[in-house]
């Protein structure tokens, strides 16, 4: 039997290590946990620690993404809050741990990162099987309850959820597009073909708006993509026009998704109205994101820092909502929160941080890339998607993997 080399076994345990912070973000933060831990630990154990700094300082993509981080403690001098400070920094110790960690992976290329795109393609198609196969066994109980702002239980919180199935569609595209499989390819081409139809009727049926409107604006730009690269207009178009039909088919006979129409409907007048807002949930987001806005006119260069951007909200709520005062939420966007944080000044350095990864060595032309940078950076708009151990992880962990599968292609290259 032939021995392991050092080198194989940091690939097989890095390997392992990203296939946790894949399972982990669907169903247990704590493999969540351990999967980042693995890989900062393959990082900074090893005799070429020298040579990953090196190559981590020379990839501004990763440098930026922990520019979040900087920003965030950097924050922390004029907040007087250390306890939420302290949270906070916690939150974001992945931007810290895994750009690094990333720059330190042993050989992971375009192989590699597919496969594990296709482990998570896989891993959710089987969920949201299981999950429709629920839904139907407790059909009126489930329609029914979303008239109340209620979904089908996810794994994980729905909005994480349905930004994941929504990606998670792109990616049977795109690995049919690249006609990549393990083994059996036409077997593997039927099922992510139709794997990725599935997740596109399953996101009407899970009916979350953030997933919807993600997978949308995602879906025009690759049309569009496909359109002018491939110059099938035709096609392109006859898709959208699929698209377009599928979508109004599903206002009108999906159950769960006219029930979440007339309960955001129901939103907006209530909250027009001022009643009821205590039994609303969009009543909070809209309260919350004007408590940052309120931030950004009274601090608009330096915010209130991170560390007191929760209390600054509680006393806005009391003052103007006093009814959701006792919530201890946030602004729920993270474009505003960004901003009443860090103030003007920030949001931009901010901004900068989290697009430069997308637009880097023209990292965009990846049509996959770009699919999601709309998925994740839409719902910053109106989501604290990085103020969440999932959300962030949702972010990271993807973004990541296209930045070391660009690195190890140059690599090869040189």
């Amino acid at each position: 039997m032939a021995k392991i080399t050092e080198e194989q076994f940091r690939y097989y345990y890095c390997l392992l290590a990203w296939l946790f912070m894949l399972f982990g973000m669907v169903f247990s933060k704590v493999m969540l946990s351990m999967g980042v831990i693995g890989l900062a630990l393959n990082a900074v154990f090893h005799r070429e620690l020298a040579g990953h700094w090196r190559r981590f300082v020379g990839q501004p993509a990763l440098l930026a993404l922990t520019g979040v981080f900087v920003l965030y403690a950097l924050s922390g001098l004029w907040s007087e809050n250390t306890d939420w400070l302290a949270n906070r920094l916690r939150m974001k110790l992945p931007f810290l741990l895994l750009p690094f960690s990333v720059a330190a992976l042993p050989q992971f290329g375009q192989r590699e990162y597919r496969s594990l795109l296709y482990f998570f393609f896989l891993l959710l198609l089987a969920v949201c099987l299981y999950l429709l196969g629920w839904y139907l066994f407790h059909y009126e109980q489930v329609t029914h309850s979303y008239q109340t702002g209620q979904v089908i239980p996810t794994p994980c919180r729905h909005i994480h959820f349905s930004l994941m199935t929504a990606f998670a569609a792109l990616i049977g595209w795109d690995l049919w597009r690249r006609r990549f499989y393990w083994r059996y390819p036409g077997v593997e081409r039927a099922v992510q073909a139709a794997g990725g139809l599935f997740l596109v009727v399953f996101l009407h049926i899970l009916a979350v708006r953030s997933g919807m409107v993600a997978f949308y604006l995602a879906a025009v730009y690759l049309l569009a993509w496909y359109a002018v690269a491939a110059r099938r207009w035709a096609i392109a178009i006859a898709v959208g026009g699929a698209l377009a039909i599928g979508a109004w088919l599903a206002v009108r006979y999906v159950p769960t998704l006219q029930n979440k129409i007339n309960y955001t409907l129901y939103n907006i007048h209530q909250i027009r109205r001022g009643e009821n807002l205590r039994d609303l949930s969009d009543a909070y987001r809209v309260a919350t994101i004007q408590a940052g806005v309120q931030m950004v006119r009274e601090h608009p260069w330096t915010g209130v820092g991170i560390g007191d951007i929760r209390d600054a909200t509680s006393a806005y709520m009391h003052r103007h909502y006093p009814e959701l005062a006792d919530t201890h939420y946030m602004p729920q966007s993270q474009a505003v929160l960004a901003a009443a944080a860090l103030g003007w000044p920030g949001l931009l350095l901010f901004g900068g941080c989290i697009l430069l990864p997308f637009f880097y060595g023209g990292a965009f032309r990846d049509p996959l890339l770009a699919g999601f940078g709309l998925v994740a950076l839409s719902a910053f708009l109106v989501e604290q998607l990085l103020e969440t151990q999932t959300g962030s992880a949702f972010f990271l962990v993807f973004l990541l993997g296209f930045i070391r599968e660009r690195i190890e292609a140059d690599l090869r290259t040189d």
